[in-house]
């Protein structure tokens, strides 16, 4: 008889767990409880174990399944490597079946609030909570008796199975915005401008249609926009008012532009890098991209990505002069 141990007949219960949106986290312990429905259960009663999960993977702790000696990986199939997955299947002992219910480990999806429509209009969707479901059977259950590795738990009707609920909050965590240029170096001449690499901008917890700030700044030079053309493109200068649109702002050594992503990868066909008539010396051009937090249930957490593009000055060409030999005539 197990004793300590946990139940094969528990009725079906729901209880619910904490969880960061980017945590590994070690589910706490599901126990087994024979309660004799099913007749006496011991130590070597083989058992059917299934965990499944919807939005994330399941693994049994690496120290743990090394452990395990009386245990056949059912789902998914592989004989040698630990399962990490939606979906685990396992036929052992009861033994270890408690041994593997007991350490149980969570990873949610990569960016599980990922479908939010932008963080300026952040609306989390409708079920973001995850329900983990782990059943237990005395009846040994294998794939060729209907049940594929694809098939969830949740849809299995069998009466055999004892279904335990256990629901996980999952709490948005802001992931910073990215960026990266195509070019890290600029060659002007004195007085000529050039124009802006182009610019990858991202934002793991969004979509190109999420509205973000760039901000470029230059320490020697003058940064150059055609404000008509931002504008058109749905780009805000920050700062302007509305008798400037129509302008080309040549003067200013700090631009914040808002937009949306897709949008502000566009940069480079209106913004340009000048420099002074008298520069000697090179300059750096600071890019940052930054979101606007989040809406989940913690405080807005903004959160910026940095990149430079160094600016070298072009080298004056000498020309060489060349004075011509003039031979006069010699008359005897």
């Amino acid at each position: 008889q197990l004793m300590g141990l946990v139940t094969m007949a528990t009725t079906q219960s729901v209880s619910q767990e904490v969880v960061a949106e980017d945590e590994v986290h070690r589910l706490a312990p599901f126990q087994l409880l024979d309660d004799g429905a099913y007749g006496s259960i011991d130590s070597s009663s083989l058992i059917s174990t299934e965990i499944s999960c919807i939005h994330g993977t399941l693994q049994v702790d690496q120290d743990q399944w090394q452990l395990l000696n009386h245990t056949t990986l059912v789902c998914p199939v592989s004989a040698t490597e630990r399962p990490v997955a939606r979906r685990i299947a396992v036929l052992s002992t009861a033994t270890e079946a408690a041994l593997v219910l007991a350490s149980l480990v969570y990873t949610p999806d990569l960016n599980y609030h990922g479908q939010w429509d932008g963080v300026n209009t952040c609306g989390p969707s409708a079920d973001t909570a995850e329900t983990v479901r782990v059943g237990l059977s005395t009846a040994i259950k294998l794939q060729d008796e209907g049940l594929t590795c694809e098939t969830p738990l949740a849809s299995v009707e069998d009466p055999t199975w004892n279904v335990h609920e256990r629901r996980i909050s999952v709490m948005a965590v802001n992931d910073a915005p990215t960026i990266a240029v195509s070019v890290q170096r600029l060659t002007v001449a004195k007085g000529a401008c050039v124009g802006i690499p182009s610019l990858q901008l991202g934002d793991p917890d969004n979509t190109h249609r999420a509205r973000v700030t760039l901000s470029v700044g230059v320490e020697t030079g003058k940064l150059r926009l055609d404000v008509l053309s931002a504008v058109a493109v749905s780009v805000q200068p920050k700062g302007f008012t509305f008798d400037q649109l129509g302008a080309v702002w040549t003067d200013s050594s700090v631009l914040e532009l808002i937009g949306f992503l897709d949008d502000l990868e566009k940069t480079p066909n209106f913004l340009a890098y000048c420099s002074q008539t008298d520069q000697s010396v090179g300059d750096t051009i600071t890019v940052k991209v930054s979101d606007s937090g989040f809406c989940g249930s913690g405080p807005s957490q903004p959160l910026t990505a940095t990149t430079s593009i160094s600016v070298v000055m072009e080298e004056p060409v000498v020309s060489a002069v060349v004075t011509p030999l003039v031979f006069s005539p010699v008359y005897q």
